[in-house]
């Protein structure tokens, strides 16, 4: 399969579990392709105004795309919920990707904090490096922030 494309918008509705599924190996065709950390790939799920149909639970889309490495959002197109916030996501994305795609490769030689974790011999030391190092290890790409990669 060869798309030429800047940004990937997989939409699925939470008032249907198939269309969740699809939605899914929709995503694990678009990662198999070359080129795709320079492309924007977000999840959508859509109909979140129909709340008393909803078959597929927001923990299980932001799942699926934090498994994925991609962005996700929710959005009712019937009533315009979050539907400017998914456009703008959508071009901030492709504009981060194409300036995170130009910059040069810089080879680091680093640790990360779960090897170093795995490293340390006692607990004390873990407790060290955990303070040292505890807001970045907390942190984690977030999946919903469509501002930033």
């Amino acid at each position: 399969m060869e798309f030429n494309a800047d940004a990937y918008v997989v939409v699925y509705s939470v008032t249907n579990r198939a269309s969740f599924h699809k939605a899914r190996t929709i995503l694990n065709q678009i990662k198999s392709l070359e080129d795709v950390d320079r492309k924007a790939v977000i999840l959508v799920g859509n109909k979140t105004d129909l709340a008393r149909l909803r078959m597929v639970s927001t923990e299980a889309g932001r799942s699926l795309a934090t498994y994925q490495q991609c962005k996700f959002i929710e959005t009712s197109a019937g009533i315009n919920h979050h539907v400017d916030e998914l456009l703008v996501g959508i071009l901030s994305q492709i504009r981060l990707k194409r300036s995170h795609a130009d910059r040069p490769v810089k080879k680091r030689n680093s640790v990360s904090l779960d090897k170093m974790f795995t490293a340390a011999s006692s607990i004390k030391n873990k407790g060290r490096i955990k303070q040292l190092f505890g807001k970045a290890y907390r942190k984690s790409k977030s999946c919903v922030n469509l501002q930033v990669i």
